[in-house]
């Protein structure tokens, strides 16, 4: 005889809420999902969060394919190269432009500004109006880069308003990446906040927000009430704006994916799982998060290579097949990249484009787990089984290794299938017919998936193949 116990609630650490006579007190919701084995479990839950908790007009929408300044221009930047950088990015098809760090205040560096959402005019060659319809007019929405809950204390909102922060009386406040956290607690705060944030989206008409939060806070007054009242103050601002800008998508991003939780979703329907950009980690931070997340709420970008933080060096190939499991989009200085770059950029944008709905909105399959040996893989099925997309992945090249083989689930057993390799430099191209019957309970062999060229090339010992399925019988 078996037994299983529960334990869910809030978190009890430094919590100890006074609750007063005729006060209510709201817990967070839990969710428990039953499964015979791990992988209904995970299909459930990602099912689950998909239809109940994300929200609003992103809901079911497909997310556009972007393209963010950080990576490529810090905080350096003028209205010239940003012009060049969306008018390249328009020209291989891309569809959001995102204005990162350092358009307002006097932000040259990560020291200054918090706070002060103003628009640099010499920076952007005017105001946030005339910039975003200049980004608009090269043929790309707008999107801006927010981190409302921070404030520098060089900063003008500091010097005029030094009680905002939340912070321990007759202690020095903590400053971490220079910054101190606001005080959402306090509701004159909140306001400040959501006039704030209005006042960019309005200004701007900017179709996508970034909110960031690049520290934690550990400055605790009222310590045992204050995680759960800054939680509440966040979901108020939250609220106020999604209700007021119902449109308007926000991805939210905290320290990589610190806030990947069922709460944000409700209000942010995309979230950042990493600033790690390189493949191999992101094969493993991707399918942790596809555990429980739907894969249309997981940013995913390709990054520069070398990486900016492993300094691994992988294939635009392998970039592009990893990142094309999650929100898509690109994070480099696209005005850089040679005219070869840019047509391997243009035909990963068209392809993506054309299967966009099931990679974003298709039914996820774990093919293999990163975690379980040298191989990684999953496909993405449509919902009436008619398209597939499927990623297989190696991690390293083994001397006279067995070929690779595969079985591809979810797809129709009866159904007949024209399977094909996305087109790939330097790799064999893959074209048959199978019954689903056959693709996922048979072993597909694909041969040795390694080229020359990217062991030659590339540090980064990570290779990947996509293919394609459409029922045709």
């Amino acid at each position: 005889m078996s037994g299983l116990r529960l334990l869910s609630g809030i978190n009890d650490y430094l919590f100890n809420y006074k609750l007063d006579p005729g006060e209510t007190f709201e817990a967070p919701e839990a969710v428990f999902v039953r499964g015979e084995e791990e992988t209904e479990v995970c299909e459930q839950m990602r099912a689950f969060a998909a239809e109940h908790i994300v929200r609003g007009e992103w809901k079911k929408k497909a997310r556009p394919i972007l393209i963010n300044s950080w990576e490529g221009f810090l905080f350096s930047f003028d209205q010239k190269k940003l012009m060049e950088f969306c008018r390249r990015a328009a020209q291989v098809g891309i569809e959001l432009f995102v204005l990162d760090d350092g358009w307002f205040g006097k932000r040259d560096d990560d020291t200054c500004s918090l706070g002060d959402w103003k628009v640099n005019r010499q920076k952007i060659g005017g105001t946030l109006r005339e910039f975003a319809d200049k980004v608009r007019k090269s043929g790309l929405m707008f999107g801006i880069w927010m981190e409302p809950e921070m404030i520098s204390k060089d900063s003008d909102l500091f010097r005029a308003h030094p009680e905002y922060v939340l912070s321990v009386p007759q202690k020095e406040t903590m400053e971490i990446r220079h910054q101190r956290v606001l005080d959402l607690t306090n509701p004159k705060v909140r306001q400040y906040m959501i006039e704030a944030i209005s006042s960019v989206v309005e200004e701007s008409g900017a179709s996508y927000l970034k909110w960031d939060c690049n520290r934690g806070i550990f400055d605790l007054p009222g310590a045992e009430e204050l995680f759960y009242r800054y939680t509440l103050g966040l979901y108020e601002v939250l609220d106020t704006i999604t209700k007021k800008y119902p449109k308007l998508l926000i991805e939210s991003c905290a320290s990589g994916g610190n806030r990947y939780d069922l709460g944000m979703l409700c209000f942010t329907p995309q979230i950042w799982a990493s600033d790690n950009t390189d493949a191999r980690s992101r094969l493993a931070i991707q399918e942790g998060t596809l555990y429980g997340y739907p894969q249309s709420s997981m940013g995913a970008h390709v990054g520069a290579s070398p990486n900016p933080h492993t300094f691994n060096s992988s294939s635009p190939d392998t970039r592009f097949s990893v990142a094309s499991a999650g929100a898509f989009g690109y994070e480099c200085d696209i005005t850089a990249l040679s005219e070869e770059m840019l047509e391997t950029v243009r035909a990963q944008v068209v392809f993506y484009k054309q299967w966009r709905e099931v990679m974003q909105f298709g039914r996820y399959y774990r093919m293999d787990s990163v975690f379980d040996g040298e191989a990684s893989g999953w496909i993405f099925v449509s919902e009436d089984k008619s398209r597939a997309v499927a990623v297989v992945a190696l991690l390293e090249k083994g001397c006279s290794a067995i070929p690779f083989r595969a079985r591809f689930q979810g797809l129709d057993p009866n159904a007949l299938y024209e399977v094909s390799s996305r087109p790939q430099k330097g790799a064999v191209p893959v074209f048959f017919k199978a019954y689903g019957d056959a693709l996922c309970h048979g072993n597909i062999r694909l041969g040795n998936l390694f080229t020359e060229s990217e062991m030659h090339e590339y540090s980064n010992q990570v290779v990947t193949r996509m293919f394609t399925f459409t029922r045709i019988g």
